[in-house]
């Protein structure tokens, strides 16, 4: 699925000129010749962006109309720029208000911010985030940051962690976080890379955040994650 742009333009040159570039991005580009049509063409897809060609359109009248149909950047473009307009757009609903000649200056920060909007609009959901007051947890990306500091944790030491802070408060057995981590049966040389692993995990955190130890050894039965 690409992004959508609308484009208010008359003028088939300047349209096709748009065409080209915008294409080279990734982006489909519609056209529209008036303001009207595009407020019900904004109504009916899925845009990305919309820009207005303000030198052979009156826009300024349906602009706020447009502006309550849609929650995408609007960018109005023209030969020549007025700070009275560029006022009166701006007040109107317009992101962006700008010179013809300025266009090729900031049209890449346009291509990466219109991207954004593309992917925010169909990201499924916000990243999933775990952890406690100190330690955070993003596994959607399998990062883990303890005060706002970044550790860096192999597979394993990553699992345990996030079983544990998941189930924080439970005392969790040698067994259940075996069978949960590696998905095998318990044994001896499971218990030794169990011990090597957390010894190696609370180390790392210890190096950012001495002031707590988070995670609790329960003598010969498991581990606990403690509430804080």
């Amino acid at each position: 699925m690409k992004a959508i742009l609308l484009s208010v333009e008359k003028n088939d040159f300047n349209f096709n000129n748009q065409l080209q570039t915008w294409e080279k991005q990734g982006f489909n580009l519609l056209r529209t010749l008036n303001m009207n049509e595009a407020i019900e063409l904004s109504c009916k897809n899925n845009l990305t962006a919309v820009g207005i060609n303000a030198d052979n359109i009156n826009y300024l009248p349906q602009l706020t109309i447009l502006r309550d149909c849609i929650n995408i950047p609007i960018y109005v473009m023209t030969s020549n720029f007025s700070y009275d307009e560029c006022f009166k757009a701006v007040e109107s609903g317009a992101d962006v208000y700008m010179q013809w000649n300025e266009l090729g200056a900031i049209s890449l920060q346009m291509f990466n911010l219109f991207k954004r909007v593309f992917k925010s609009k169909y990201k499924e959901k916000a990243p999933d985030i775990v952890g406690n007051a100190d330690i955070t947890i993003y596994p959607e990306y399998r990062r883990v940051f303890v005060n706002d500091a970044e550790i860096n944790l192999r597979k394993k030491e990553f699992d345990i962690l996030y079983y544990l802070i998941v189930n924080k408060g439970k005392v969790l057995t040698f067994e259940q976080i075996i069978l949960n981590v590696w998905g095998e049966e318990y044994g001896t040389e499971e218990h030794r890379l169990l011990w090597n692993q957390m010894s190696n995990l609370k180390k790392k955190i210890s190096d950012v955040s001495d002031k707590y130890e988070y995670i609790e050894s329960i003598k010969g039965v498991g581990y606990k994650f403690k509430l804080n």
